[in-house]
């Protein structure tokens, strides 16, 4: 729903976990297949995104990396790969 903005059902009168579903994939017997291009619901997120940040320096004593820019990591991970240049 979120990623091609459909509208969805109301949720009221009857429509018991439905309001999100999306709707109609398709015709009957005829055609009998799906078109192409059709908008369907997938997946959004979790893509492996590259991020430039530059190292400022790195102190051996209090074990710290000083970075300029983002860093993106998931979460419960301590692992952090840095490609040194």
């Amino acid at each position: 729903m979120k990623q091609w903005g459909f509208k969805g059902l109301s949720v009221s009168h009857g429509t018991s976990k439905s309001h999100r579903s999306d709707g109609s994939t398709g015709q009957n017997q005829s055609p009998g297949k799906g078109f192409k291009s059709k908008k369907m619901t997938d997946r959004m997120g979790g893509n492996n995104v590259t991020v430039s940040s530059k190292i400022l320096k790195i102190d051996n004593v209090l074990n710290l990396i000083y970075v300029k820019g983002a860093i993106c990591q998931v979460v419960k991970t301590n692992l952090l790969e840095l490609e040194m240049l």
